[in-house]
């Protein structure tokens, strides 16, 4: 018994070619410029009292005392400040701390509650809020 078989190629097409990019004019940025701006966040953000939450910062003075504290404050005017801990921001002036919420604050639980970030004895502070549940 004889067989014979006969392959037939076919081409592949052709792959589809991209569009051109559309490239930015000189002189425009290329990406974003250095920011100065204080970043600070909870993680979590929600809780109740007792909660271990991380505070993570970003753009504070480098190697400078970091106080954090929780704050309960309504139209300007604060109505609790705990100072939770100090911490330290590295070489960048950024830092990530862990802190534990206040848990004899259930008063608080309708009014306006944040965790601040304070960079050594200035009066300039950041803060971010943590919604204190009942």
């Amino acid at each position: 018994m004889t067989v014979t078989v006969t392959a037939t190629a076919t081409a592949a097409a052709p792959p589809a070619t991209a569009p051109p990019v559309d490239a930015l004019p000189s002189g425009v940025p290329t990406g974003p410029a250095a920011s100065a701006a204080r970043v600070l966040l909870a993680s979590p953000d929600t809780g109740r009292g007792g909660t271990r939450t991380v505070l993570t910062g970003q753009g504070f003075p480098p190697d400078t005392v970091i106080r954090v504290s929780f704050v309960v404050k309504t139209e300007g005017l604060e109505y609790q400040h705990r100072d939770l801990r100090d911490t330290k921001s590295d070489s960048a002036g950024a830092f990530s701390v862990e802190v534990s919420i206040p848990s004899d604050l259930e008063d608080y639980q309708d009014k306006n509650t944040y965790l601040r970030a304070q960079a050594g004895t200035g009066t300039k502070y950041s803060d971010t809020v943590f919604n204190l549940l009942p």
